[in-house]
């Protein structure tokens, strides 16, 4: 029934051209209904989480910066976006099975994934509500110091990856308070981690499971976008932490926008193709195509430097394997 018919006139809409299309909508209103569910579990999650900061009587020091004004609530809102950032990075590469070297010791591995992993962290913040203790938060703290120092942590096979885990002044509170220093019982954790772990079904009638292993930068990146949005409005002697919606905040502030996909296609296309074509035609094309450097500036949540590295790393495949459409797994080594 979604085959062409004869009497179907050329040019003119077919029925399979119809049914592709009711697909395709179908497929990008689903797609947007899982990114708005994702950034309401994003936005519920910084609220669990600045709430449990502040509720904590170990962290009075924070309330009292609040108050005074060493704590600008920005500041503060910004430390919570980092970490809320690298628990889902975190969750992306296991989930990707990218964390690990290959030359990893299985035994600390087999010690990570039993004891410290994000996916273990799911699984109870799924199964569990959690009491007033803090020893979940301070085992992922010891996780989050690991991929950002350098050399990791043999003991559970973590690599030391820097870039968003680097510790440095933007994590500072103030003196030498960071959220890291803080305590955070084990329900309020759990809870924000149950927050960024599912969201509603298109029909509201169940939870579903969010897709990180395949969860994009574009996706991130409009996630991202909308988070600007948000006044963080936190309450330190009611011990609360809420967002308010105020349009183009911190947006407008940072110039922060996310770029579509179609737009970033069509760039790389004209800026990057050509120098990966001049590339490939080189004597040893592989390290020419890996010399190739792009910037981006304005790099925001990498949309255009991931795009430039997966058609880089697909060309290398490409030289590579001889085909013209790679398999996945040949790009991925790249």
């Amino acid at each position: 029934d979604l085959l062409p018919r004869e009497d179907d006139a050329p040019g003119e809409p077919t029925a399979a051209d119809c049914w592709l299309e009711r697909w395709r909508e179908e497929a990008l209103e689903s797609g947007s209904r899982f990114l708005r569910g994702l950034s309401t579990g994003l936005r519920l999650a910084l609220e669990e989480l600045g709430s449990g900061f502040l509720a904590h009587s170990a962290n009075e020091q924070l309330g009292k910066g609040l108050r005074s004004g060493d704590v600008p609530k920005d500041r503060l809102n910004a430390a919570l976006l980092r970490l809320v950032y690298r628990l889902i990075f975190l969750f992306v590469a296991e989930d990707r099975q990218a964390l690990f070297g290959k030359d990893s010791d299985p035994q600390a591995r087999d010690r990570y994934e039993a004891y410290f992993s994000s996916s273990r962290l799911r699984r109870l913040a799924l199964t569990m509500k959690g009491d007033r203790r803090d020893d979940l938060w301070q085992a992922l703290v010891m996780v989050l110091n690991a991929l950002g120092k350098e050399g990791g942590e043999p003991r559970l096979a973590l690599p030391g990856l820097g870039g968003v885990y680097d510790p440095g002044p933007q994590d500072r509170l103030f003196d030498d308070v960071t959220l890291a220093s803080l305590r955070l019982p084990n329900d309020r954790l759990l809870a924000a981690v149950r927050h960024l772990s599912r969201v509603r079904s298109d029909d509201g009638s169940r939870w579903l499971p969010v897709d990180y292993r395949h969860l994009g930068a574009e996706e991130l990146g409009g996630v991202y976008e909308g988070l600007l949005e948000l006044v963080p409005d936190p309450d330190p002697d009611r011990k609360t932490y809420r967002l308010r919606n105020s349009a183009g905040h911190s947006r407008k502030a940072s110039g922060s926008y996310y770029t579509p996909s179609a737009l970033v296609d069509t760039l790389l296309e004209s800026a990057l193709d050509p120098v990966l074509e001049e590339a490939a035609k080189s004597s040893n094309p592989v390290d020419a195509l890996l010399r190739v450097t792009v910037c981006d500036p304005a790099c925001g949540s990498g949309h255009f430097l991931v795009a430039a590295a997966r058609r880089i790393a697909k060309r290398i495949a490409v030289v590579h394997t001889q085909e013209t459409e790679p398999p996945v797994d040949a790009v991925q080594r790249w």
